[in-house]
């Protein structure tokens, strides 16, 4: 069998599984869902929000690391986590939470798909930081951006755990990364929507999620939004295998954004620095 008609089948067979929802999505750990409630509080404050991070050691020590990143840095080092909360903002708290969590999803890939789970991770950080500062220079949301390119790829190792177990469901070998990843590429997408909308995550991202593959067929409310996370995961792309920023010469999402080229090679190595800062952090 070809590898293509291998492919074929097993985007059936994952297909069928999306329809019937019988994918096992990772539950969202509580430490999440308890900061998503207190930043959403009306009423509530930097102190308050630290307050339910500190439950969390890792997670605080992961704050603080991001406050004091160059991305966020001020005139001087945070130690305190309240202040650490204050100068990242409840939006950027919220992400640094969920990229955690999101973190241990691609850790759990199957040995055989380990490098591609890897490889994911480490553009989702590129594509994070280089939507925070294509965000900046096209007028839109930088924290919302920066969730979204975080979590554009959250579809895959729900994908790359799903297909081991079909595959030992229907007695055949697991298929090699070269013959799923095709598949995996055109279906994360939903995957990950799926799975950002069971978060209770924003609206705009999970359709911006939904849509990265094909931002035109977005909402027409959305349409920047998912433009945005096209091309940040574009150049995320693109640097993760050692490409400039011309390998995004005449992006459509770029048009659709105003961005030239010129802003797209400033954003390139800001995403470059603020990636390994996020490594570091997460």
């Amino acid at each position: 069998m070809s590898r293509a008609v291998a492919a074929a089948g097993w985007r059936l067979r994952i297909e069928e599984a999306l329809r019937r929802e019988e994918l096992r999505l990772p539950v969202m750990p509580d430490i999440v869902a308890r900061v998503q409630l207190e930043a959403a509080r009306r009423n509530g404050s930097a102190g308050s929000l630290a307050r339910v991070v500190e439950a969390d050691p890792g997670l605080a020590a992961r704050v603080v690391k991001m406050a004091n990143s160059a991305m966020f840095a001020g005139l001087c080092e945070i130690r305190d986590l309240t202040h650490a909360v204050g100068r990242l903002g409840s939006g950027m708290v919220v992400a640094i939470v969920l990229g955690a969590a999101a973190r241990e999803c691609f850790r759990a890939a199957h040995p055989g798909y380990a490098r591609r789970a890897h490889d994911s991770w480490e553009i989702s950080l590129l594509a994070a930081a280089a939507a925070r500062s294509l965000a900046l220079r096209a007028g839109e949301d930088p924290e919302e951006a920066f969730l979204a390119g975080l979590l554009h790829r959250a579809g895959e190792p729900i994908l790359l755990q799903a297909v081991p177990l079909l595959a030992e469901r229907d007695g055949e070998p697991v298929p090699p990364a070269e013959t799923i990843g095709p598949v995996v590429d055109e279906l994360a997408p939903v995957a990950g929507a799926t799975l950002l909308s069971r978060w209770n995550l924003p609206e705009p991202i999970v359709t911006a999620v939904r849509f990265q593959n094909d931002p035109a067929a977005a909402p027409r409310e959305d349409l920047r939004r998912t433009a945005l996370t096209a091309l940040a995961r574009r150049l995320g792309e693109a640097l993760f295998a050692g490409e400039g920023a011309e390998a995004l010469t005449g992006d459509p999402s770029a048009a659709a954004l105003g961005l030239d080229e010129e802003a797209i090679a400033a954003a390139a190595p800001e995403a470059a620095a603020g990636a390994g800062e996020l490594a570091r952090a997460l």
